[in-house]
């Protein structure tokens, strides 16, 4: 059974640039149809209000905000 990617769409909150490209890259050879990227939470957030992806991959250790703090960003503002 193949796993058909094409209608999904993942932001990438990272950074480690060489590691965000690297998960962009095997994500793009997966076939998800949308890779968004953020190379910060700031970022990462209005990067999520603006494209609504299905999957967020995001960095726990990052600074200024990180990716904990992004994703309770995330499920708690109304503007998400």
């Amino acid at each position: 059974m193949a796993f058909r990617f094409e209608k999904l769409s993942v932001l990438i909150v990272e950074d480690t640039i060489p590691m965000l490209k690297l998960v962009s890259s095997v994500l793009d050879t997966l076939g998800v149809g949308k890779v968004f990227t953020a190379a910060e939470g700031d970022e990462g957030y209005e990067v999520f209000c603006m494209q609504n992806p299905d999957i967020v991959i995001t960095d726990w250790h990052m600074k200024p905000v990180s990716g904990i703090e992004l994703v309770e960003r995330i499920r708690s503002s109304e503007d998400s």
